[in-house]
């Protein structure tokens, strides 16, 4: 079995796993513990940030020690601490061990994103890497059209089950990696040298390309997240829907990727990344007018495989835009910098979405979807400027990339 193939199927469990117990958080706290649409977006906000220092410390540690270590000693952290949320559920414990085992986990958990995806980024060409990022991106949303649904089911009998198969299908993902994936090469000369000579957050930052970058992502990605999280309640309080039908809504958004988005990255490869985002982001843009509008579960199943079309061609262009632009060897530190600006946009998304659904749902539903949409508007526009300051090979194109002093070739 190849290494891609481990990667694919370990990330196809850990997505069905997450999706099994986390998109039912926010109803969890909503229905089952009467905590306010506000107060859940500063939760989910802090929750976010902490996710996105991890990130930046995953980048960091991936590049110091290596890709593999970094991920299996995510998952396995990951899931015992999952194992004490689903126990604190189970026990109706206080709000505050609740939340604080969540952020807890997330943290450790978000270690993981931006090793694995320095590891794809070690092992493929610049052209190569959004076709490989889209392969697992196909992988993730096989696990999140099955996840949902029975989530759905789960979360109707009780959530605490629900946050115990999250905890298991996250360990067993940890053992299939610690077993059956190899360490790319380049990671024994970053552990000779861990620490050495090693740009921090501010000195990448102080790159004003990638700063122009992180900001782009921050913004789709404030927009994006609030699919993750105030969807859910949008169906259920202001459309009416079940758990159940709402977990087939994104059960509907993982199968039209998983059909389309290995299919549609391979017949655009030939494209820029930025104009592919553009492009994504208005069609977003689309997704949510709909969603604005949606008062069936039809017109809702319509308006999300919009959305999907939009989601396709940006998740995997961003990531390999900024794996493009970084340095060899501090490829994670740069995936972990970006991740870093998307946590951040995802932990402003949901604060500012509860605020705004509790503020105008009851007299405009569809307020925070417009505005939402805007935001994806905004964004086409700023990766259409963007382009003009890459190379042809950081935007895709499949030129060589220039080969640094010091390094070997990407």
């Amino acid at each position: 079995m190849t290494p891609i193939w481990i990667l694919f199927i370990c990330r196809a469990v850990l997505v069905a796993g997450f999706a099994l117990s986390f998109p039912f958080l926010a109803l969890y706290l909503n229905h089952e513990r009467g905590i306010s649409m506000g107060w859940i977006g500063v939760f989910v906000a802090v929750n976010m940030l902490g996710r996105a220092l991890g990130q930046l410390w995953g980048g960091r540690l991936a590049d110091a020690y290596g890709r593999k270590r970094v991920m299996v000693s995510a998952l396995f952290g990951r899931g015992i601490l999952i194992f004490g949320s689903a126990w604190l559920i189970f026990e109706r414990a206080p709000l505050m061990p609740i939340v604080g085992s969540h952020i807890l986990h997330s943290f450790v958990g978000s270690f993981f994103e931006p090793a694995s995806m320095a590891w794809v980024s070690d092992i493929y060409k610049s052209h190569e890497r959004s076709s490989a990022y889209s392969f697992l991106r196909v992988a993730a949303n096989i696990g999140w059209a099955v996840g949902p649904a029975l989530g759905g089911i789960l979360a109707s009998h009780s959530y605490a089950a629900a946050f115990l198969a999250t905890s298991a299908l996250t360990l067993l993902c940890g053992a299939l990696l610690y077993g059956w994936l190899e360490e790319t090469p380049p990671s024994a000369a970053r552990t000779q040298a861990a620490g050495a000579h090693t740009p921090r957050l501010g000195a990448i930052l102080a790159d004003e390309r990638v700063f122009r970058c992180c900001l782009h992502l921050a913004l789709l990605s404030a927009a994006m997240a609030q699919i993750i999280v105030t969807f859910s309640v949008h169906c259920v309080r202001f459309v009416g829907l079940s758990e159940f039908q709402v977990g087939l809504l994104f059960s509907i958004n993982g199968l039209w990727v998983v059909c389309l988005q290995y299919w549609m990255t391979q017949k655009l490869i030939k494209f820029r990344l930025t104009g592919l985002m553009g492009i994504g982001c208005l069609i977003l843009a689309v997704g949510f007018g709909m969603i604005s509008l949606a008062h069936t579960f039809g017109w809702l199943a319509a308006a999300v495989s919009v959305y999907t079309l939009g989601e396709i061609l940006v998740a995997p262009s961003q990531t390999a835009l900024v794996a493009n632009m970084a340095p060899l060897h501090e490829r994670g530190r740069y995936l972990g910098a970006a991740g870093l600006a998307q946590q951040v946009g995802g932990a402003a998304g949901p604060l500012l979405g509860g605020l705004a659904l509790e503020a105008l749902g009851p007299r405009w539903p569809g307020g925070l979807w417009v505005i939402a949409g805007a935001a994806c508007l905004l964004s086409a526009w700023q990766f259409e400027r963007f382009k003009a300051q890459l190379t042809p090979a950081e935007d895709g194109l499949g030129f060589p990339l220039p080969v640094r002093q010091g390094e070997g070739a990407a």
